[in-house]
Formats: C-alpha cells, sequence, structure tokens
C-alpha cells in the first residue's frame, strides 16, 4: 500500500509541474436578446478538415483544446439562427452572438413536436402540455411522456430516478427539489429537458460511474429573474378545525436563484417531504440505532390516513459569479405531530402451531427536523474545488399510551467536506476529505421503567484517485484510509456503566483500481473496490471487497442496452458486536451475540431503453438476480408476551429474481398519455423461528396502469389502479391463501364556466385479508375551483362516504400481518391562492 500511495503522490507532483494545456473558450448568445444558446455545435476546422468540435453548455459556453499555431476557422450554427464563422490565430475567449434566422419548410406538414431528441438531451415543450387548471410545475410533469412524479415526489425518466433537477442549468435545492416541484407556477416553466450522461463536475471529464441523469426546467423570459411570489390560506372542518396555509417566494436566474418557503397544514397533505433530499448525495454516513420510531405506512394514499400538524420553513440562496464560481445556502426546520390508530395482528407460523400476536396502537409522534448547509464550488473545466458544511439535528418523541411505552430518539451531525480536482488532459488527480461528528442519544420507557442508549461516533475518509484518459480508455486508480473513534453504550436507567459500552472503533484501508473503455457505440467498465476494515472490539479484520463488471451498447438513437455484474463480501457494523441484550419496544428485545455477520452477494441485471420521441415512445425492461449468502441468521423466539431476535452463526442463502418492465405513451392529437409499469419477482430464503428453520418462497406479480386524457378544454380524464397478487409457500407443502389487493383511482375534471372547474375523484381499495374473507372501501372527494386572474379560490368535500377505517394483509417471510387504521373523516375545507 505504501508503494501505491508514493507512486500516486509522484505522479501528483508531476502532473502539477506540467503546464496547463491552452483551451480556446467561448459563449453563444442571442444577438437580439442576449440569451445563452444552449446546444449551438461549434466546429474548428482547417481548410474542408474539420480538427474538433463541441456543443455549447446551458449558459452558451464552450471549449476546444488548442493545440495549433497556424489560422483556423471557427463555424457556430444553431437551428433557427445564420451561422457564426471567424479566423482564430491564438486561444482567445470568444463571442458568437447569433442572429435569428427564419428557416422554409417545403411541403413539410409537422404534427406533435412536442417532444424533441438533441444528442443526450430531450426536450419537452410544457407550453404544449400545460392547460390551465395546472397549479404547479409538477402538475405539468405529470403528464409528460416517459416522466413519473411518485407520491413522494421523487422523478423518474424511463423507470430511472434523476439525479439533480436544475432551474436554468442551477442545483438550488442541492436534490431538495420538494421545494421547487410544489412551488413554482406551471406558467413559469416554458421547457424541461432531460440530460442523459449529464456531467456536473466539468473536471471530470468521461469519468468512471459517472453515467448522471439531469432535468433541467427553463423559465419563460418573462417570469426569468423575476420575484414569483404566492400565498394561500385555508380553513375546515371535520372532527376538529382545520386550516391550511402556503407563503413563497422565489427568484430563480441565469446567475442567482433565491427560494423561500413556509408551509403548514393539519388536513392530512404530507409537509415531511418537502425537505428531503431526492437525488444522491453525501449529507451524512448514517450509523446503527439501537431505537427506531414506528412508522405510517398503508397501501392507501398517505392522507386518508395522516392526521398531523405541520410547520415546514425553508431557505435556499446560489450566487454564480465569473464562470465558474458558486456559493450556495441552504436552511430549512419541520416540525410534526401525527396522530393515529391502528389495530395489528402478527401470525408467526413455527410448524405445527403458530402464534398469534394482537396489539392496539394509540400512537402520538412529534418530531423537530433542522438542518443547515454552506458550500463554496469552483466548478472550472481544468479546476474543481469544493467546501461543504453540513448540521443536521433531529428529534422525535413518540407515545403508544395503549402499549405504556414511550420511545424518545434525538440525532446531532456535523460534516464538512472538501473536494480538489486537477485536470491534465488526458489525466485528472482528486483529493477528497471528509470529517464527520455524531451523537445519538435514544431513550424507552415501557411501564414507567427507563432504558437509555448513545453513542458517540468521530468519523473521517481521505482518499487520493488518478484517472488517465486517452483513445477511449479510462483507467482510474484510487487509494484511501477511512477511521471511526467512539462508542455505544445503554443502561437500565441507572448510572452508565462499562460492562454495558462497547468500542465502536474501527479503521480501513481501501484501494479501488478501474478502466473504461469506449468504442463506437460499446462503452464497458470495470471497477475492483477492495477494503481491509479492522474492528478494534473484537479484534478482527475483514476483507471486503465488490468488483462491478457494465458493458453497455447504444446499437442506435433509440436503444441503450446494458448488463452489469457485481460480486460483493460485505461485514456488518459495530452495533452487531454489542453483546448484552438490549430492550426495542414494550415486547421486544434484540441480542447480537457479538458475532459479526458477513454476505458475499452475486447480483446481476439485464436491460434495455428504448426512446422514440417524436412518437412519445418510451419502454423498459429490466431483469436483476441477486444469491446472498450469509454467516449469521436472526432467530425468533416468539411467545405471546415476548419476542427475543437472537442472531446466531448459521450459514444461510438468499435468492431474488426481479423483472421490471415500464411503457409510457404520449398521443399528441388526443392529448392524451398512457402509461404502464410491470413488476414479476421471487424471493427464496430461510427463516429461524423458536428453534425451527424453515425456508420460505414468496411470489408477487403487480401491474400498475396509468391513463391521463384531456380531449377538450372543458373536461379532462386521469385513471390510475394497482393490482397486486402475492403468494408465500412456508417449508414444503405449507402455502398461505394468495392476495389479491387491488386499487383503483379515478378523478373527473369539468369546466362549467370559463374559470370554473369540478373534480369529481373516487378512490376503490379492494384487500384480500386471508381465510377467505375480503374488504372493500370507496373513498370519493369533490372540489369546486374557480380561476380569476392572479386568484384561485377552492371549495373542496372529502371522503363524502364517511368511510372510518381500512383494513390489509400482507407477507413478511414465515410472518403474515393484518392491519385495520383509522381515516379522516368526511371534511369540508374553502381555500384562497394568490400569485402576487
Amino acid at each position: 500500500m505504501r508503494t501505491v500511495l508514493t507512486t500516486i503522490a509522484l505522479l501528483l507532483v508531476a502532473l502539477t509541474a506540467r503546464a496547463q494545456a491552452p483551451m480556446l473558450t467561448g459563449r453563444v448568445s442571442d444577438a437580439e436578446t442576449g440569451l445563452p444558446i444552449e446546444g449551438a455545435t461549434i466546429t474548428l476546422t482547417r481548410g474542408a478538415a474539420m480538427l474538433d468540435f463541441a456543443l455549447s453548455d446551458a449558459d452558451g459556453r464552450f471549449a476546444l483544446a488548442w493545440k495549433r499555431t497556424d489560422t483556423l476557422t471557427l463555424a457556430v450554427h444553431s437551428l433557427g439562427y445564420k451561422q457564426f464563422v471567424c479566423g482564430v490565430s491564438k486561444p482567445e475567449p470568444l463571442h458568437a452572438a447569433l442572429s435569428p434566422e427564419a428557416i422554409a419548410l417545403k411541403e413539410v406538414e409537422v404534427e406533435g413536436g412536442r417532444v424533441v431528441l438533441r444528442g443526450d438531451t430531450l426536450r419537452y415543450d410544457l407550453t404544449r402540455y400545460a392547460t390551465d387548471k395546472d397549479m404547479y410545475v409538477k402538475d405539468v410533469l405529470r403528464r409528460l411522456p416517459g416522466i413519473d412524479v411518485q407520491a413522494g415526489g421523487r422523478i423518474t425518466y424511463n423507470g430511472k430516478a434523476i439525479d439533480h433537477l436544475l432551474v436554468e442549468g442551477i442545483d438550488l435545492t442541492a436534490g431538495r427539489y420538494n421545494q421547487i416541484t410544489n412551488n413554482l407556477t406551471a406558467k413559469a416553466v416554458r421547457s424541461a429537458e432531460v440530460v442523459q450522461n449529464y456531467r456536473a463536475i466539468r473536471a471530470m471529464g468521461a469519468s468512471l460511474g459517472m453515467d448522471e441523469l439531469a432535468l433541467n426546467l427553463r423559465l419563460d423570459p418573462d417570469a426569468r429573474d423575476q420575484w414569483i411570489v404566492s400565498a394561500q390560506a385555508g380553513v375546515g372542518r371535520g372532527d376538529d378545525w382545520l386550516w391550511e396555509g402556503r407563503l413563497n417566494a422565489m427568484q430563480l436566474g441565469t446567475k442567482r436563484q433565491s427560494l423561500y418557503s413556509y408551509r403548514t397544514n393539519n388536513t392530512g397533505n404530507d409537509l415531511t417531504h418537502e425537505l428531503v433530499r431526492l437525488t444522491p448525495g453525501n449529507d451524512a454516513m448514517d450509523l446503527p440505532t439501537f431505537l427506531a420510531q414506528p412508522s405510517l405506512s398503508a397501501p392507501l394514499l398517505r392522507r386518508r390516513l395522516l392526521f398531523n400538524t405541520t410547520h415546514t420553513l425553508s431557505a435556499n440562496r446560489i450566487r454564480q459569479w465569473g464562470d465558474d464560481h458558486t456559493l450556495r445556502l441552504q436552511a430549512g426546520y419541520t416540525y410534526d405531530r401525527t396522530t393515529q390508530d391502528r389495530t395489528n395482528t402478527t401470525i408467526y407460523y413455527t410448524g405445527a402451531d403458530s402464534v398469534r400476536i394482537d396489539e392496539v396502537y394509540h400512537l402520538h409522534l412529534v418530531s423537530h427536523t433542522a438542518f443547515l448547509d454552506a458550500s463554496y464550488e469552483h466548478n472550472g473545466a481544468q479546476r474543481y474545488t469544493s467546501d461543504r458544511l453540513h448540521v443536521a439535528f433531529t428529534s422525535r418523541h413518540g407515545t403508544q399510551q395503549s402499549l405504556a411505552q414511550t420511545t424518545h430518539t434525538a440525532g446531532l451531525t456535523l460534516v464538512n467536506d472538501f473536494r480538489f480536482i486537477r485536470n491534465h488532459d488526458p489525466a485528472n488527480i482528486e483529493f477528497n476529505s471528509r470529517l464527520q461528528y455524531t451523537y445519538q442519544p435514544a431513550s424507552l420507557w415501557v411501564d414507567g421503567e427507563r432504558e437509555r442508549y448513545r453513542q458517540h461516533d468521530l468519523y473521517t475518509d481521505t482518499y487520493l484517485s488518478y484517472q488517465h484518459r486517452r483513445a477511449g480508455l479510462t483507467t482510474q486508480l484510487r487509494a484511501g484510509i477511512e477511521a471511526n473513534y467512539g462508542h455505544e453504550q445503554a443502561t437500565d436507567g441507572g448510572d452508565w456503566f462499562d460492562d454495558r459500552r462497547i468500542d465502536a472503533s474501527a479503521a480501513a484501508l481501501y484501494l479501488t483500481p478501474g478502466l473504461q473503455l469506449e468504442r463506437d457505440k460499446w462503452r464497458v467498465a470495470l471497477s475492483a473496490p477492495v477494503r481491509g476494515k479492522r474492528y478494534f472490539e473484537n479484534g478482527r479484520t475483514y476483507l471486503l471487497y465488490s468488483p462491478r463488471l457494465s458493458v453497455k451498447h447504444s446499437p442506435s438513437a433509440h436503444w441503450d442496452l446494458s448488463a452489469v455484474a457485481l460480486l460483493t463480501r460485505s461485514a456488518g457494523t459495530a452495533i452487531d458486536l454489542y453483546t448484552p441484550i438490549y430492550r426495542k419496544t414494550y415486547r421486544t428485545w434484540y441480542s447480537s451475540s457479538g458475532t459479526m455477520p458477513t454476505t458475499l452477494s452475486q447480483s446481476y441485471s439485464l436491460s434495455a431503453d428504448y426512446k422514440r420521441p417524436i412518437h412519445e415512445l418510451f419502454a423498459r425492461v429490466a431483469l436483476s438476480y441477486r444469491n446472498s449468502r450469509a454467516n449469521t441468521l436472526s432467530q425468533a423466539t416468539v411467545t405471546t408476551d415476548t419476542t427475543l431476535y437472537t442472531r446466531v452463526r448459521r450459514p444461510h442463502h438468499t435468492e431474488t429474481w426481479t423483472l421490471n418492465a415500464s411503457l409510457s405513451r404520449g398521443v399528441y392529437d388526443w392529448r392524451m398519455k398512457l402509461s404502464l409499469g410491470l413488476t414479476l419477482s421471487r424471493q427464496r430464503g430461510h427463516q429461524m423461528t423458536n428453534g425451527l428453520l424453515r425456508s420460505y418462497r414468496t411470489d408477487l406479480a403487480s401491474i400498475d396502469p396509468h391513463l391521463s386524457w384531456d380531449p377538450a378544454t372543458w373536461f379532462a380524464f386521469e385513471y390510475s389502479s394497482t393490482l397486486t397478487l402475492s403468494r408465500t409457500r412456508i417449508g414444503g407443502t405449507g402455502t398461505l391463501d394468495a392476495l389479491l389487493d387491488m386499487t383503483h383511482q379515478a378523478k373527473l375534471t369539468f369546466t362549467l364556466a370559463r374559470a370554473l372547474d369540478l373534480s369529481l375523484s373516487a378512490d376503490a381499495y379492494s384487500n384480500d385479508l386471508g381465510d377467505g374473507q375480503r374488504k372493500s372501501t370507496i373513498l370519493t372527494d369533490a372540489t369546486l375551483t374557480y380561476r380569476r386572474h392572479r386568484w384561485r379560490l377552492n371549495a373542496s368535500l372529502r371522503n363524502l362516504l364517511n368511510r372510518d377505517a381500512y383494513t390489509y394483509t400482507t407477507y413478511s417471510t414465515t410472518q403474515m400481518h393484518s392491519s385495520w387504521l383509522r381515516l379522516r373523516p368526511r371534511e369540508a375545507t374553502l381555500s384562497a391562492t394568490y400569485q402576487f
């Protein structure tokens, strides 16, 4: 390892000493408006021979390597503009102002045209999809073929989650983009661009593992750099008085952006997702916890069962100066109080007999979450520097009166990330250093008795990486060290004793070689991370590795085919070394026996993506297989009063097959979007209950059709459903009843007058409960909306039939869970929204 690090250090010194290769840079803009032109083609030629080319980015900027001494011809052209041509003899900054030019097309009739593909960028004309009924940009995004907006706000393109959401090429919220899609008005956005193979860090070039997906929103010129302010207030009545409010202000430009928002309600609208990061990020390394708060989940719309009081406040500010410098400040706070009544029945199948546990929950959960981010970034073509400070605080207090249980969990996290990349074409050097401190206290009260837990951890991770690119071949070598110093401790309510404390400290050295080969329409990438990690508590070192091979082939502009193979050896965490038995709930205890779990997993996947934008057709199919072998198994010892989970040494394996398919089709003439999702899966494994080892097999099939249709200005129709069939087999002969669950959601919207809309919606649920029982539930709503200039008035009646409960059943390995939940009653609300 010392030899490798010495070699990398010498390379760093050598590369730093080299003279930076000169670059010919410039900017392309509209001669009349001065706005940047994205996707313009820049070519550098000598006579009839083309020497190099580039495309302008979102800011209209481009860069070409300059390796010449003679005078060359630079040409800039873009559809709808006159060509710009000039002579270039040295690498000086250029400004190409293109004059608009009309294009005459003879005997050509263009239909559709709402979706245009140019290179790796797919552009949707949102003005062709939006209607007067749309309030926020998320309402329009739902209609785009190939685009889906999930219940929590996450956006996917052709079945894959986006990695960046940008506005005018700027990532204002650093992945917390619900603040934009839930607050930015639909009329302010002109187009949406899906950018494949997006490069957030310009100095990285075609790096390994940088196949990112971005969604960029282009604003209407009248909305760009202008303050967009809106306010909403509403009241209502159900069992109690209801309210909802919203006040947000945003200014979105090409160099600076701001977004300030406050939202509150107690109407069941879940605001806890508002400040959640929805894209991959590096906020913090999560520590395993002793205790966890109960979650509120059920296979129906969350607003039907959520009894809440929520306030959320956020502020985002970003500023760019020069071409490459960015300063971003973010802060957010959420207060949420939730109550829920439910009854759970869990049956553990233990062979000839079974154990049934009935629980009645009256949950009251209060949570506070806050964060603060400050980051600086220099994102140049030759150099990248960033430093980011992240502070996060959480506190959750849950009381279950019927179970005489109270749980309190909290956490404080401080993170500083520094990253530096130097590009010496065709190579670059990267240095990254992270320092993090985490403190997690927790308490559990059961029948007046208290148990306390606490975790401290100081963590650091530093690595150095060298990458070289030549003739389509990229090689990379990363070497680093990570270490953490901390402890985990529990007490039965008295003093903190050393016999219930473990050392959570560990250290690891890791090395990641990799290479990527690009030839024509093929890309092959191989990486082989190797890590040696030592836990000081048990004095053992674990060799961990995760080699990965991926192959991608793009035979045409319509098809992307890929295959991935991955082998992973992983180990547990320090909390698995905690030997004392500790309590997790009023009836549940846990013991790891000090055994460190290790797992060897094989994963394989095949996928095919198809897109034909001119027909608004998008499709994807993916087949995956995973086989995991572990050295330990969690054994459950279950009685009617208690459950003890013990980790025991017992090799076993689990395998999973999954097939996912999606189809999305837009029909321009009918103003329609059709989509269909399909999931098939099978899982095999073993479960140990009361000393009996039993195999299980779970099969699941799910289909999700969706239809959005706006055939006329006075009528709109939306329908979606989910049909799920699941079956579990336990042991060689025991097969549980198949469960067929169906959900149907339909919404009709009529324009009664020029600006008066009536919406009628219904949710129908039909669930198998096992033993031949079936339960159906229908929930209906009605909303009247009046639109006038900047005003929007809403009157709503929810749960018109006043259904009070919902019941469903699920299978989990060798267990069956049935739940009854209280629903929100019939409610009436009035609200008014005004855009300043």
